[in-house]
């Protein structure tokens, strides 16, 4: 199983991922001979506080993605508020810091919902939905984390 130990960081288990057309799009605009956008890189941080998996909005305008559903949620922005957020159909991939794009996370369809994110620094955290198809360890005494799937 592949697996990596970064530092935590200010903002605490940090990784790198990637955001892209969920694979049914992509098979649509294959077999149409469209371009493929490219996948957006950003920086996510493992969040075992949220139920769900999120993104800034900057991902899906770049990928010319249009909202899939809608969602409500209670954000710890907006208190005991539940606010409706868009969700969109996407992959998702988990980068591992080694290098070897055989070792990373990839999951070719999956629903995250829509955050403004970006304000925070973080455009994207991994929510328990994902973080529950790994084994997630943080050591705060020792300043790092390890995540294994």
């Amino acid at each position: 199983m592949p697996n990596f130990t970064l530092p935590l960081v200010a903002d605490g288990a940090v990784v790198d991922i990637l955001v892209g057309l969920c694979a049914p799009d992509v098979q649509r605009l294959r077999t149409a001979l469209q371009p493929i956008p490219q996948p957006v890189a950003m920086r996510a941080v493992l969040d075992t506080g949220s139920l769900f998996t999120c993104v800034d909005s900057q991902a899906f305008t770049a990928l010319g993605l249009s909202p899939t559903g809608t969602i409500r949620i209670l954000t710890a922005s907006t208190g005991a508020a539940a606010v409706d957020r868009d969700q969109y159909d996407v992959s998702l991939t988990i980068v591992h810091p080694g290098g070897n794009p055989a070792w990373n996370l990839e999951i070719g369809s999956w629903t995250t919902t829509d955050s403004p994110l970006q304000p925070t620094g973080i455009p994207a955290l991994i929510g328990i939905d994902l973080l529950a198809r790994c084994r997630f360890i943080y050591d705060g005494r020792g300043g790092m984390f390890t995540l294994e799937y």
